[in-house]
């Protein structure tokens, strides 16, 4: 048996099919504009309260002007109070280190000076629930009890992912 069967032995595994996507060729004609009104909606401004500490998960897969969407939603949030951080949100790059994720977000120009907010990097986690099957969800530890902000972007739209860590341990 392959190290993969051997691997997936006890996983079921669905049915798939072969899809091919088509993405289309749309462009955002103004990243910066189209941020501010997913950012300032009023929902997120009544939700955020001076001195509330949220974390700005960020990535590293290809997004365009990330240096500068980082820096606009960290001011949007200072603007309003709030204590922003980044957070590395990458998975296994940077070689699953902390240190390797911040180096990947300073290689993609995210620092603490390009977006004016502390970049807090961790790899220490805390299981928070297991499947049926033995599988562990996992959370950061400093994202506990914390604000997470989420931006996904695409070529023609922002979306924005606001969560609350209410983890009781």
């Amino acid at each position: 048996m392959s190290i993969i069967h051997e691997l997936v032995k006890d996983i079921p595994i669905p049915k798939m099919l072969k899809v091919k996507q088509t993405f289309a060729d749309e462009r955002l004609s103004d990243v910066e504009e189209t941020l501010h009104q997913e950012l300032d909606q009023e929902h997120i401004r009544n939700t955020i309260k001076p001195g509330m500490e949220i974390a700005i998960a960020v990535g590293s897969r290809g997004v365009d002007k990330i240096v500068e969407v980082t820096a606009q939603t960290v001011k949007f949030l200072q603007d309003l109070g709030a204590k922003p951080f980044i957070v590395p949100s990458m998975g296994s790059h940077g070689g699953a280190t902390a240190e390797g994720q911040q180096a990947v977000l300073a290689h993609l120009g995210v620092t603490e000076e390009t977006v004016n907010a502390e970049i807090r990097s961790s790899m220490e986690v805390i299981k928070i629930g297991e499947l049926d099957n033995g599988y562990q969800y996992i959370l950061i530890n400093l994202l506990l009890k914390q604000m997470v902000l989420s931006l996904s972007i695409a070529s023609n739209h922002i979306q924005l992912f606001v969560a609350q860590s209410k983890v009781a341990l």
